[in-house]
């Protein structure tokens, strides 16, 4: 027994040796790389934010098309057009529905009385609003209507 127990107890004295001679580590150093990798992360997305300079689409559904220059003139059929916009992507976000107008010029119709009564379609043009960055552009917008004169 005398010999087991000895080796029991050099067993442990050697287990309390190495626990002596191990380094503890700091959890401050810890924190301090996590918050430097963070604002490092943080820095990057920002900057690759700012320079994102990809042409991107987007399109607005449902736009009213307004009329000017239709003196004695009705229109049927659908008024409502899709818009596409292009442009980058950092001017396109500060550009909503509502912003944007389509207008159909009656004075831009040639031969207006020989298409009369018939479904046609016809160019709009698309308004852009004033804060629109000079990358924005609209794609060829059409409305297929009816003229008609008014009665």
């Amino acid at each position: 027994m005398d010999k087991f127990t000895k080796t029991t107890e050099i067993d442990i004295s050697a287990m309390t040796e190495m626990e002596d001679e191990t380094p503890k580590k700091s959890n401050v150093g810890n924190v301090i790389a996590f918050i430097s990798c963070l604002i490092f992360a943080i820095v990057i997305w920002l900057f690759v934010m700012e320079i994102d300079t990809s042409l991107q689409e987007r399109e607005y559904n449902d736009i009213s098309v307004e009329k000017i220059g239709d003196a004695g003139y009705t229109v049927s059929g659908n008024l409502n057009v899709d818009v596409v916009l292009k442009g980058i992507n950092k001017e396109l976000a500060d550009i909503d529905k509502d912003d944007i107008r389509v207008v159909l010029d009656f004075s831009k119709i040639k031969n207006i009385d020989e298409v009369e009564g018939r479904e046609q379609e016809y160019s709009v043009d698309v308004i852009l609003p004033d804060n629109a960055g000079e990358s924005v552009q609209s794609q060829t917008t059409n409305v297929k209507i009816t003229i008609n004169k008014a009665s």
